[in-house]
């Protein structure tokens, strides 16, 4: 007959210890928190690499004016790693050393706008302003050129005015070059979207408890902009703004019409140029989807249609206002190719977007006489 009785443990030998419940747990957390913060020291290890930082978006590197309420590049700020290498002034301007007061002779252009003028992800000598001045040096070796990159990173139109105002002009440029939209289309629809309840009318693009782990966690701040990027990209019209009024870029437009007249006040050209994205129309629906990437994310509200249209219509407001006016503007918006090589996402230039971007801005300038009638002015002292 058999015995369905376990056997006895032998004589001598210990009987194997049952974990309980609560211990399984406990070592289960135990581990998955080790491999969580592997992770994470290997994302730091990789940052610093590629970014000489373990914040590879340098939120560390600005400062809060509050006599003017505007954020500029910390003054003195530097890093370098294998990507990108930063190395802001003392005078709170992306770039090398230079004097406020502008030197006899010299012909000072002032590049103004914001992220994709600062270039985040480029190294300051690849970036697309400084690409422009090695142009123009090269073309025109007799003059004395300075290029100066004035963009801050997250600027909207107010804050790029007030930047004009209280930090530019004081440098006496001989002529300003604008290039944004992006940061003002995310406001601007933001606020459309709270109209009409597409979201709350309280809630923020990122609540004050994800920014802090964003900001102490690298782990966490890939995998929330991942997982926000999947959710948005949803090619459906469900919490999408779901069309655009024909005036959402009047804002914008008007914002432009006062940087202009603030530097026509001052007898100072202005320069400008639509804004060139990586999605664009003549693509397949899932690659304008694909390549919209960080746009989703500061905008979920927006859908693959409501971000094409957003941006023509910003871009034709710009176009509209500068053949109006008489400015000198570069129209076309498809000479970088979209794709990898020239785009680090889908508004942000790699360091072969930076080339083509600078050639378009040196083009207009050179063609048109503009740079050889600003050299003769300074040269003959005026």
């Amino acid at each position: 007959m058999h015995n369905s009785t376990a056997p006895a443990t032998p004589p001598g030998v210990k009987k194997p210890r049952q974990l309980s419940l609560k211990r399984k747990l406990l070592f289960t957390c135990i581990c998955m928190l080790a491999i969580l913060l592997m992770c994470e020291a290997g994302l730091r290890v990789r940052a610093w690499i590629k970014y000489g930082s373990t914040n590879p978006d340098i939120d560390d590197s600005f400062v809060f004016l509050d006599d003017i309420g505007l954020t500029i590049p910390r003054p003195g700020y530097e890093t370098h790693g294998r990507s990108a290498s930063v190395k802001v002034n003392s005078l709170g301007f992306r770039g090398e050393e230079f004097t406020q007061q502008k030197p006899v002779g010299t012909v000072r252009i002032v590049c103004l706008g914001a992220s994709t003028t600062f270039c985040t992800g480029s190294s300051n000598a690849t970036t697309w302003p400084q690409l422009l001045e090695e142009q123009i040096r090269k073309k025109h070796p007799n003059g004395s050129w300075q290029v100066i990159n004035a963009g801050v990173p997250g600027h909207t139109m107010s804050a790029i005015l007030k930047n004009l105002k209280h930090r530019v002009l004081p440098l006496d440029p001989d002529l300003v070059i604008f290039y944004e939209a992006q940061n003002q289309l995310a406001v601007d629809t933001a606020q459309l979207a709270r109209d009409r309840g597409v979201i709350a009318a309280d809630e923020r693009n990122i609540s004050p408890t994800v920014a802090f782990l964003s900001h102490y966690s690298l782990l966490f701040n890939l995998g929330h902009k991942n997982l926000r990027i999947m959710a948005a990209r949803n090619d459906s019209n469900q919490a999408k703004l779901n069309g655009l009024p024909p005036d959402l870029n009047k804002k914008y437009v008007e914002s432009l019409a006062e940087i202009h007249s603030v530097l026509k006040g001052r007898g100072v050209p202005l320069v400008t140029s639509p804004f060139l994205v990586k999605f664009r129309r003549d693509q397949e629906r899932s690659v304008q989807i694909a390549n919209a990437d960080i746009a989703f994310f500061y905008m979920p509200w927006m859908s693959i249609d409501d971000l094409l249209d957003g941006v023509d219509a910003y871009n034709k407001g710009l176009v509209d206002y500068a053949k109006a006016n008489g400015l000198p503007v570069v129209e076309e918006t498809t000479s970088i190719p979209a794709d990898g090589k020239h785009f680090v996402d889908c508004i942000h230039f790699a360091d072969a977007g930076n080339v083509i971007m600078a050639n378009r801005f040196f083009t207009l300038l050179d063609q048109g006489g503009t740079l050889q009638r600003l050299m003769d002015t300074r040269q003959q002292g005026k």
